[in-house]
């Protein structure tokens, strides 16, 4: 029992000795014992109690529960409890240690030992804020407990951190390389990330203004001009490119940094290198990435500019770095373009300009000009496509072109020299020569010529000088001494450069030349070319006419053409013709109708016997004679019409066949009546009109007379010649019938015969079957009557 009223006793020893040590007591309690004896039978009464105390000590265990109760980036509040026996003797101090975990160093308890403790707390209270850490840092923690008696125990290490906080404000960036004209290539250090990993980083940049040079004054710098194409800026792979935003205002405490140096600006005090002084600074973000480095684009040459920098992690950003220290100047750069480029005079051949200088010198003062010249329009083409030449070279702001084409459009631009370089080229402006009149054409060749004609062909001139050509004239006439010097001219109504003239004499010599004509006036005329015309072609035969020979055939005869110097003889002749659709077509039909003619004879001969014609058919003939390959057939002779004959009646040879047919069948027939049979096909076909009747024949043969109706569909009779023919065949079947004293008649078809056959026969079975039911009938009744 341990001390006080109520507690419960507890056994600490049994056994059969008569004295005991008892342990696991605590240090400077006080403790009071008693003790009963134990036999066979039971437990004996307690004896009387005895006081005694335990010896105090150092407290006996740990704190507990030592944790983290608030966690700032910058601060920790810790708190514990007391342990569990304080030694008996009152705690009179706490003792609290922690130590730093090395960045980098993963934590681990087998490395608790080794690391660096540091008392940041000691006293009675159960708890404490510990200030002064940095943001994001790891640390280990423990502590004691101290009485009169001693120190207890560490308690276990306890691992806890700092929040993380925004970066630390980073050095103002510097530059990587030498300033360029309109480049700057900036480059910065990694703050510290206060316990978060740095993210990104942020440039932003304000103009100061050009810098004072020689130049005049200029205007203020727009800078939106100044940043130019935001695509162009930045480079890395996580880089962001310009942002296309609004200029921003920096932050108040750039403002107010800038303030605590004495002026209301960068300043202060006016800056000597700068033009205008100060100025109120608007900022623009130029970058934004993970990169620690950027090139700076597009900036105004000559020209200061400030920049800041700003750190971004996961907990915020940082502070904006401090402007004043990151000023940077391009260098000079070639100037810019010249204004106002216009053209003041222009003559056949030449053009006077004269411009202005360029708005700004960029650093470098324009010391002389350069003009450039192209042909074309370069507002309608593009400059792009255009070959520039320079024209003039020279300080002056005005020149003078000259030697140029007449009637030429041409484009013009300017460029400003400098110890810096060249300015880009101005605005282009057009100019037009006064237009003029062509050039020399070619001289003409000559190519086709005959005894009438010749085919002229030149090159157009070389230049038209500004005035467009419309057409040409030729000029040409009889070439010797003792020709008249009398020029004959043929125009053409458009540029076309080839022409025949014609309406000349065979076999004589002409001289030609071409002259241009355009909206300006002619061009001289072009060098002189010389032709002699040919002999011309055979003239036609004369005395054409022909003797009908049979109905198939007609033979034509001509006579040679009078002898002519002028002409060549005829080597051979060409007999053409052409066959009239009907007899009607011969009176309209003209000697104009040359695409009906084909060519039936060409040889050295003056007549010649068509075949193979067509009977009772019109047909027309013209002759040519014809001078060789050289010079070819000359004109067509009068035409003639001929008709040819009829062909030999076939009507008696038919009537003959008939007669002979039906004189065989009278000796076979016994009775008087003389039957002649239809008429086969194929002798028809053999004896008749050349094939006519062989498509006809069934639908004719079913008609009364076979006989006459085939006489009549022979095509090629004429309507007079059938009916003579179908006369002729009556008449001759009458004179057969009279001869043989009988009667004759046409036997009808086969079809028909079979047909009155069939029906014959029907009539007998009816009548056979009408006497059947009568005697069925008969019977039948009689039967009735013997029943």
């Amino acid at each position: 029992w341990a001390g006080e009223a109520g507690k419960v006793w507890q056994p600490v020893y049994q056994g059969v000795s008569n004295e005991c040590t008892v342990t696991q007591l605590r240090p400077g309690s006080a403790y009071r014992m008693r003790v009963r004896a134990l036999n066979a039978v039971g437990a004996g009464e307690y004896s009387g109690a005895a006081d005694g105390n335990t010896q105090a000590t150092a407290p006996t265990g740990p704190p507990e529960g030592l944790s983290v109760s608030a966690r700032g980036s910058t601060a920790l509040h810790v708190e514990w409890r007391p342990p569990m026996h304080d030694g008996g003797r009152p705690i009179k101090a706490y003792n609290l240690q922690m130590a730093s975990l090395p960045e980098g160093m993963p934590p681990n308890e087998e490395y608790v030992h080794m690391l660096e403790f540091k008392s940041v707390y000691s006293g009675s209270q159960l708890a404490t804020c510990i200030e002064g850490l940095n943001p994001g840092l790891s640390f280990y923690m423990r502590v004691n407990a101290e009485n009169c008696n001693g120190i207890s125990e560490w308690s276990q290490a306890m691992l806890t951190c700092t929040r993380c906080a925004p970066p630390e404000t980073p050095k103002p960036p510097g530059l990587v390389d030498v300033p360029r004209a309109r480049m700057l290539a900036l480059t910065w250090s990694t703050p510290h990330g206060n316990g978060s990993v740095i993210s990104s980083y942020h440039v932003m940049m304000a103009s100061l203004g050009p810098l004072l040079s020689t130049a005049k004054s200029q205007s203020k710098v727009n800078i939106m001009e100044l940043l130019g194409d935001p695509e162009e800026s930045g480079r890395g792979a996580s880089a962001e490119r310009f942002e296309d935003q609004a200029c921003s205002t920096l932050s108040e405490d750039i403002h107010d940094s800038a303030k605590s140096d004495g002026g209301d600006s960068y300043g202060g005090e006016e800056d000597p290198y700068i033009v205008g002084g100060p100025r109120e600074l608007t900022f623009t973000t130029v970058y934004s990435g993970s990169d620690k480095f950027v090139e700076v684009q597009n900036l105004a040459p000559h020209s200061q500019y400030a920049f800041c920098l700003q750190a971004c992690n996961a907990e915020g950003c940082s502070e904006w770095s401090d402007w004043s220290a990151a000023k940077f100047s391009t260098t000079s750069a070639a100037p810019s373009a010249p204004q106002s480029l216009a053209v003041i005079g222009a003559s056949q051949n030449h053009v006077s300009l004269q411009w202005e200088p360029p708005e700004f010198d960029n650093g470098a003062h324009a010391s002389s000009y350069t003009m450039e010249m192209a042909s074309g329009n370069a507002t309608a083409k593009g400059a792009k496509g255009m070959k520039w030449e320079t024209v003039f070279t020279g300080p002056e702001q005005m020149c003078t072109v000259s030697d140029l084409d007449s009637g030429v459009r041409l484009s013009f631009r300017v460029r400003a020299n400098s110890l810096a370089g060249t300015s880009p080229p101005s605005s282009t402006c057009t100019a037009e020569t006064v237009a003029g009149c062509p050039s020399q054409p070619g001289a003409p060749t000559c190519s086709g010529v005959t005894n009438a004609s010749v085919k002229l062909r030149w090159t157009p001139p070389a230049a038209d000088n500004g005035a467009a050509i419309t057409g040409y004239i030729v000029h040409y006439t009889l070439e010797g001494d003792d020709a008249p010097a009398k020029w004959s001219s043929l125009a053409t109504n458009d540029p076309v450069c080839t022409l025949k003239v014609g309406r000349l004499q065979s076999l004589t010599k002409y001289k030609f030349c071409v002259q241009a004509v355009s909206t300006s006036g002619n061009s001289p005329l072009s060098n002189a070319t010389t032709a002699t015309t040919l002999l011309a072609a055979p003239r036609a035969p004369c005395n054409l006419r022909a003797i009908k020979d049979s109905p198939e055939s007609i033979e034509v005869f001509w006579e040679e053409s009078p002898s002519d110097e002028s002409c060549t003889p005829a080597t051979s002749y060409i007999l053409e013709m052409s066959r009239l659709a009907s007899h009607s077509n011969a009176a309209s039909a003209t000697d104009t109708d040359a695409n009906a003619f084909r060519t039936v004879f060409s040889q050295d001969a003056l007549s010649y016997k068509v075949t193979g014609l067509k009977p009772d058919s019109t047909y027309r003939f013209r002759v040519r004679a014809n001078g060789g390959q050289k010079y070819g057939p000359g004109p067509a002779s009068a035409v003639i019409y001929v008709s040819t004959e009829l062909a030999p009646d076939e009507t008696d040879l038919m009537a003959g066949r008939l007669r002979e047919r039906a004189h065989k069948k009278s000796k076979r027939k016994k009775a008087g009546e003389m039957e002649v049979d239809e008429i086969e096909e194929s002798t028809l076909v053999t004896q008749g009109s050349r094939g006519a009747l062989s498509s006809q024949w069934d639908t004719f043969c079913n008609a009364k007379d076979e006989l006459l109706l085939a006489v009549g569909c022979v095509e090629w009779m004429s309507e007079e010649r059938r009916a003579k023919a179908v006369a002729e065949v009556v008449a001759e079947r009458q004179r057969a019938a009279v001869a043989l004293g009988t009667k004759t008649t046409l036997r009808p078809p086969k079809m028909k015969r079979w047909y009155d056959k069939a029906l014959k026969q029907a009539k007998h079975i009816a009548y056979l079957v009408t006497i059947m039911v009568v005697i069925f009938l008969v019977l039948f009744f009689l039967r009735s009557l013997v029943v």
